[in-house]
């Protein structure tokens, strides 16, 4: 039975690589639909379109679109057929994604493309809407929660494992991380387009004290508990 799994959350909850560990282990398509929104951003700058441009905004996301490596199951993201899956990654994108990606028009460009892409179900994507709004019609959403010190910590030692901010103590930079992460939790949950917020139908589950293995493991048997529901009804 193929239906798309929703998985919800705010930052740092873990939810990128439980999703994609889940993807591998169920069989399903990993869907990263925060790469789009990075990829509209990166049109913007690279035009210089500015976010109260509403016309150029929507050009801009109107020529993103993903495809995915048949060997690995990885996503590509492009932005006029250009490959742009590491430049979205960068600094500058990641300094406005956040600013772009609240552009309404923006948005509902690329809400429609995900669903469209995604219509024959089988695909797993978290989010911060993917739950309430792009897979509102799922019948197994999740949402991961987890302290916001956790998700702090989390961050900090994901950041120097890649050997960034080295320079800075791990508690400066986890202090650093804590004031973002409840900063951009009250942005979100307060936003009047797509703001976070735990959906009705939605399965809880807090990470704070479980390693990746053990919030998949529990995911797993979540998701294969819904589809043995349904397929007995």
């Amino acid at each position: 039975m193929l239906f798309n799994v929703a998985i919800d959350g705010p930052a740092g909850s873990g939810k990128t690589s439980v999703t994609f560990q889940l993807a591998k282990e169920l069989g399903l398509q990993y869907l990263d639909t925060g790469a789009t929104y990075r990829a509209a951003t990166l049109g913007c700058i690279e035009n210089n379109i500015k976010s109260t441009d509403e016309d150029g905004c929507r050009q801009m996301a109107q020529q993103v679109d993903v495809e995915f490596n048949p060997s690995d199951g990885k996503q590509i993201t492009r932005f006029k057929q250009r490959d742009v899956s590491a430049r979205i990654r960068d600094d500058d994108v990641t300094a406005r994604v956040s600013e772009y990606s609240a552009v309404p028009v923006i948005r509902h460009t690329l809400v429609a493309y995900q669903q469209k892409i995604s219509e024959k179900g089988g695909f797993i994507a978290e989010g911060r809407d993917i739950g309430t709004v792009v897979f509102k019609d799922s019948p197994c959403k999740i949402y991961l929660s987890a302290s916001p010190e956790v998700r702090a910590e989390r961050r900090a030692h994901e950041i120097q494992s890649k050997g960034l901010h080295t320079d800075k103590p791990f508690q400066q930079l986890k202090e650093e991380i804590l004031q973002s992460i409840t900063e951009r939790d009250f942005s979100d949950s307060t936003r009047t387009l797509a703001p976070l917020a735990i959906d009705a139908h939605a399965t809880i589950f807090d990470t704070s004290s479980l390693t990746v293995d053990e919030v998949v493991a529990q995911l797993k048997a979540h998701i294969e508990q819904t589809i043995q529901g349904l397929s007995d009804k």
